[in-house]
């Protein structure tokens, strides 16, 4: 893929030929997530309702509660990682 790239055939007709400079693979899962947001415990990773409030007829007649920010995960990356960017 580095070397030769990767076509795409869009849906208009159009063949794309795509190169990639880096490539980087990374994967976090909701484990890390959590970690991350400091809600371990939490039902959901982006609001902080409970299970029993998110199957509730009053939160499907509402819509999704978004409350969780990705700055609220930096915060707590940053103060979990070392100068290196490590996380300890």
């Amino acid at each position: 893929m580095h070397t030769n790239g990767l076509v795409l055939d869009l849906p208009s007709g159009l063949r794309v030929r795509v190169r990639f400079a880096e490539i980087k693979f990374s994967m976090i899962d909701g484990k890390l997530i959590k970690r991350l947001l400091g809600i371990e415990a939490a039902y959901c990773t982006m609001c902080n309702l409970s299970q029993q409030q998110c199957h509730g007829l009053e939160f499907t007649e509402n819509g999704s509660h978004i409350n969780r920010t990705i700055q609220d995960m930096r915060l707590v990356a940053e103060s979990l990682s070392s100068a290196t960017g490590k996380i300890r």
